[in-house]
């Protein structure tokens, strides 16, 4: 279990980083993500996905503009509502 848990944070990691990124890798992402779920299915661990809409998606934009422009009042404010839409952590 413990070898098993750590292959899972090690494609969280990734995963991490890859959306940290201007142009993530979406099929790379996609392949980490059913890794993930499978891996943790498999511990007997349930992993579900947000529904990420149009509005969420510019939401996430302006997150990480803000970010990028070092406006981290507004970068605080959208964390928060992306966070409680569970697209961020």
């Amino acid at each position: 279990t413990a070898n098993a848990l750590m292959y899972v944070h090690k494609h969280i990691k990734e995963v991490n980083t890859l959306i940290r990124q201007k142009l993530p890798d979406f099929s790379r992402l996609s392949l980490l993500f059913f890794t993930i779920k499978k891996m943790l299915s498999i511990l007997g661990l349930d992993l579900t996905f947000a529904i990420v809409n149009s509005d969420d998606k510019t939401l996430y934009k302006q997150y990480v503009a803000a970010k990028e422009n070092k406006d981290f009042n507004k970068s605080d404010e959208l964390r928060k509502i992306l966070s409680d839409h569970h697209i961020i952590v």
